[in-house]
Formats: C-alpha cells, sequence, structure tokens
C-alpha cells in the first residue's frame, strides 16, 4: 500500500512540473526591441512633406521608414510563432495529462 501512495504522489509531482513547464509558468525574457516607429526623429520627418526635405533628412526618413518595415515585419512572423508554440504546447500537454490523470484514477 506503501508502494502504491509512493508512486501516486511521484505521478503527481511529475504532472504538476511538466504541466507548469509546459504552460509557460518559467518566465521567458521580453524581447527588448523598442518600436522604430515610435522613435521622435521619425515622427518629426514623418509629419514633414517629402519635397521640404533636405537631402539628409529624406535619406534619414528612407532609412527610418526601413526599420519601421522590417520591425512590423519581424513582429508579425513572432507573433505567428508563439501562436503555433502555443497550440504545440497544449497538445503536448494533453498528451500528458490525459494518461496521468487515467493512471491516478486507477491507482
Amino acid at each position: 500500500m506503501k508502494s502504491m501512495k509512493n508512486a501516486r504522489y511521484l505521478l503527481s509531482v511529475i504532472l504538476l512540473l511538466s504541466t507548469m513547464s509546459l504552460a509557460g509558468v518559467c518566465i521567458a525574457d521580453e524581447q527588448a526591441s523598442e518600436d522604430p516607429a515610435q522613435d521622435p526623429v521619425y515622427l518629426k520627418l514623418k509629419d514633414k512633406d517629402v519635397n521640404s526635405m533636405t537631402q539628409r533628412e529624406y535619406d534619414q526618413f528612407r532609412q527610418k521608414e526601413a526599420a519601421v518595415a522590417q520591425y512590423r515585419s519581424q513582429k508579425v512572423t513572432a507573433k505567428a510563432i508563439d501562436k503555433s508554440t502555443s497550440r504545440a504546447t497544449w497538445m503536448t500537454l494533453l498528451y500528458i495529462a490525459i494518461p496521468a490523470v487515467i493512471l491516478l484514477a486507477i491507482m
């Protein structure tokens, strides 16, 4: 009887730990990149008429526009990856949790 309790306890601990890790309880590092569309220089140039810009301002504006486009593209890609990872995580969690619950019920 004691070995049955130990097995049940161990299974419960394994289920809890796997659930916590798969559900994302571990805190991930946030991506520390700022949105270039919020750059004050970009906002100032964006409001300015292109015909009234100096060549230097226009070149700087084009560089900022490219940075904004790249940032937005990366952000969309990151969201798609996060969504895909989340779905896979929950499916894996189900594959672990359902058999574990059945085993706990049998013991």
